[in-house]
């Protein structure tokens, strides 16, 4: 919500002097901003967190179950500003609408479905990490809020297992950049 308020206000003063056009404008850097999140932390973000030497996988997992949502919730706002923005040329942008509609439908499968899915499989790994754990490493978590929640939620159930869930959340993110780059192609 933030993100949609700071672009409603901001957006339209950046492009009040385009020569193409006010909506135009709007349009390319909404869907600019949008692609260069999900490029920014999807293909650059996370993948260099697990690239870090000294960095466990079970806290490049936390940071991720941490950062996703955020961008979903960076994305729906982005995604809600660009269909607004769209209704309203909505007669000269039938085109772009449809391209539009591709990266829609796989946020709302991120928010819905896959981004759940990986968060609590991140939660799983985290609090086997923990509790693995022994002596001065591990209580630092132990009187922790958060480990508790994880304790209550995971406490004997079986281990985490491979999940192939990653890899299809990183096949619909290329197909989502490849939607919003024809999306972008066919506004200018």
């Amino acid at each position: 919500l933030f993100y949609l308020v700071v672009g409603s206000l901001f957006i339209p003063k950046l492009t009040a002097s385009c020569s193409f056009g006010r909506q135009t404008a709007t349009t390319i850097i909404l869907s600019t901003l949008w692609l260069g999140f999900v490029c920014a932390i999807s293909f650059m973000e996370a993948w260099l967190k697990f690239r870090a030497p000294f960095v466990p996988k079970a806290l490049a997992l936390d940071i991720g179950r941490t950062i996703f949502p955020a961008l979903n919730s960076v994305e729906l706002a982005l995604c809600a500003s660009l269909w607004i923005r769209s209704k309203v040329a909505l007669t000269s942008m039938t085109a772009s609408l449809w391209l539009l509609g591709i990266p829609t439908l796989i946020l709302a499968s991120d928010v819905t479905f896959l981004t759940p899915k990986l968060v609590h499989r991140g939660k799983q790994v985290v609090f086997e990490y923990i509790q693995r754990q022994t002596g001065e490493s591990k209580a630092p978590y132990e009187d922790s809020l958060a480990f508790l929640e994880l304790q209550k939620e995971f406490q004997g159930k079986p281990t985490a297992k491979t999940d192939t869930w990653h890899v299809v959340y990183v096949a619909l993110e290329v197909v989502k950049i490849m939607g919003l780059i024809f999306f972008l192609k066919t506004t200018l």
